[in-house]
């Protein structure tokens, strides 16, 4: 079947590119990011950062997972005195922060990103490389400061383990996880609906070969579930139209797909297939 090779030579492809880019990361593996495994958190939606001295800073190991809509945490690191920290154009490097945040370091800002409000719902799965202010970093100790939000409908707010180092090291790091967050969908869209429509496209010139036409609203309905990964916010109104789609596209491909495996093995039972796709409608219509 056409569709099932173009998809082989689609997964040989990015095996490929995934492979290269580990061989790139493997490269730099030589000069080791500095990488915090402790940290101090809060939970608290407060503005403004809470005091040196509060009470409520308690020890945690990165990655934490906080079950509250907003954090603070607070990370201390040591810098080797003997190389100028400046030097090398350091970075900071976040593997994500769902629900955006405010990051200083030693007291001065380094970046804001947004997050959820009355206006914009947030889901942000990209990592985050971000440049140091000159002067902020220290040989010796120094200390970020990040307050982390929940994403959108999530109860947790969630820090991952940060690096910090030359932007030499770490942009293998940034590079790997963007491409395996943000463009292996992106493409997964793209590809999907465009092989889909062409596959629908066989099956309307072939009404006799159902499994075209099964594969082709498959792989739809998977490109329409996916591009919920490569969008970070919206406004509530298009968050509701967005969600009703995810539950269509998401129990759309698993049914699609179950009546595909048994229309493949000449098992036809029409009572299970309409069942199949009642049960299918459930989820939206409950949404």
């Amino acid at each position: 079947m056409k569709p099932v090779k173009w998809v082989c030579s689609r997964v040989r492809f990015w095996a490929f590119a995934v492979a290269l880019a580990l061989l790139g990361l493997a490269g730099t593996a030589a000069a080791a990011p500095l990488q915090p495994r402790q940290a101090e958190v809060i939970a608290s939606d407060q503005i403004e950062p809470p005091a040196a001295n509060d009470p409520r800073w308690r020890s945690v190991r990165l990655t934490h997972v906080e079950p509250a809509k907003a954090a603070w945490y607070r990370v201390r690191f040591e810098v080797d005195g003997a190389q100028p920290p400046d030097a090398g154009g350091w970075m900071l490097y976040l593997p994500f922060l769902y629900g955006g945040g405010r990051i200083s370091l030693n007291g001065t800002p380094v970046a804001q990103l947004l997050e959820t409000s009355p206006q914009r719902y947030v889901v942000d799965q990209r990592p985050q490389l971000l440049t140091l202010p000159p002067g902020a970093l220290r040989a010796g100790t120094n200390e970020l400061l990040l307050r982390v939000a929940a994403a959108h409908e999530s109860r947790n707010a969630i820090l991952a383990q940060p690096s910090l180092g030359p932007q030499a090291v770490l942009q293998p790091m940034y590079d790997l996880r963007l491409f395996a967050v943000l463009t292996i969908p992106m493409v997964t869209v793209v590809s999907g609906f465009v092989v889909g429509a062409l596959v629908l496209l066989v099956w309307w010139q072939r009404r006799q070969e159902v499994l075209y036409g099964l594969f082709g609203l498959a792989v739809i309905l998977w490109a329409l579930r996916t591009t919920t990964l490569v969008v970070d916010g919206m406004s509530p109104a298009a968050w509701e139209v967005w969600r009703l789609l995810y539950f269509v596209g998401t129990g759309g491909f698993i049914v699609v797909l179950a009546v595909f495996t048994l229309t493949l093995a000449r098992w036809p039972q029409p009572r299970l297939v309409r069942g199949l796709f009642v049960y299918w409608a459930l989820g939206p219509v409950a949404y």
